[in-house]
């Protein structure tokens, strides 16, 4: 089956990654819930949750997101891809940061 990433990472330290199915359905979701302050990672109806504190960094939140992703009991195809897509956009992330403040 083919997956698509949707992507939006914030320097704020909002995170949202989305693994798609070929209509367009969520079927892997990391995320910030800025409402709530917890990191999440979502899977069909299940959802793993951390308490995230307010002065973490990005890096910060981006490693409490890579880490529960790693617990969750996901299969291994989505969680490659998943953490693939949240390294990928943190990397770009970081590239337009160092080319805005050079």
């Amino acid at each position: 089956m083919a997956h698509y990433i949707s992507s939006f990472i914030s320097p704020l330290g909002m995170i949202l990654i989305e693994i798609l199915d070929g209509e367009n359905n969520p079927v892997l979701t990391l995320t910030t819930e800025v409402m709530t302050g917890h990191v999440a990672v979502y899977h069909g109806d299940r959802i793993w949750r951390v308490k995230a504190d307010p002065n973490w960094s990005l890096g910060d939140t981006a490693l409490a997101l890579f880490d529960l992703a790693h617990e969750a009991d996901l299969p291994d195809d989505l969680r490659t891809l998943g953490l693939a897509a949240l390294q990928n956009s943190l990397t770009k992330l970081c590239a337009r940061l160092a080319s805005a403040t050079a």
